[in-house]
């Protein structure tokens, strides 16, 4: 349960709270965006021993798309990235604690459900953020 509670509270209190912050400032000035990076895991895939992390996922993309739509008249855009498995020191940890003997094929098990065969550098995602923020400036 404390874990439950510990990604509740970075996950949905953290955005919620910075969001609460943010968007007077980005009423007083007539625009404003608000990128928040989710996960697959949630809503769209759902794994045996992830609730806690799932839940709080799913839960960001229902709050961004009521901020979307609450706020789109006030020219504040809000998005949310759903970004799939990226190969992690905890992912890495995880793969060692189902697969001692063979942690690189509990990877590769993830990956197949990955369409680009593998998962994900955390270069990759760093990298792919700022330019999806430019994009969504354009909108």
């Amino acid at each position: 349960m404390r874990c439950a509670n510990l990604h509740i509270d970075i996950n949905i209190k953290g955005t919620w709270n910075c969001c609460q912050v943010a968007i007077p400032y980005m009423l007083k000035q007539g625009d404003g965006s608000i990128v928040v990076a989710s996960s697959v895991t949630g809503n769209i895939v759902a794994d045996a021993g992830e609730v806690a992390c799932a839940m709080p996922k799913a839960a960001l993309v229902g709050l961004i798309k009521c901020l979307a739509v609450e706020y789109v008249s006030c020219c504040i855009r809000v998005n949310c990235t759903q970004l799939g498995y990226t190969r992690t020191p905890m992912v890495e940890k995880m793969a060692r604690e189902f697969n001692p003997d063979d942690p690189e094929s509990a990877i590769d098990s993830i990956a197949v459900g990955v369409p680009m065969g593998r998962l994900a550098k955390p270069t990759e995602r760093v990298s792919s953020l700022p330019s999806w923020a430019v994009m969504s400036l354009a909108i």
